[in-house]
């Protein structure tokens, strides 16, 4: 955020609320398309380093069992967040995966 601000004078609040649902839905549009990669320093905060346009599981090429065992792990970690964040262990998910893709992780 650089501070910029937005003044918006109407009698009805409905009006703010249509655009703001307006600009977060392009947004997350958007977002649906891409990848974000995030780099972290010595302060333990996260930072967006770049952005890629997703790719299907399969043009990913590893030798026989590896991405299945990614995956594997990747869901039983997935499945754990309820666990890390009631120790304070904060999980950043990227939601990758399309459900087009055959992948265990929804």
């Amino acid at each position: 955020m650089n501070g910029d601000t937005t003044s918006i004078f109407s009698r009805n609040r409905a009006l703010l609320d249509m655009l703001i649902e307006e600009a977060r839905s392009a947004y997350m549009d958007h977002k649906k398309e891409k990848i974000t990669i995030y780099g972290s320093k010595k302060s333990e905060l996260w930072y967006p380093v770049a952005s890629r346009p997703k790719r299907p599981l399969k043009s990913i090429i590893l030798d026989p069992g590896v991405k299945e065992t990614i995956l594997d792990d990747a869901g039983d970690f997935l499945k754990s967040k309820v666990w890390y964040a009631e120790r304070g262990i904060y999980v950043l998910l990227c939601e990758y995966y399309q459900k087009s893709d055959n992948t265990p992780l929804q």
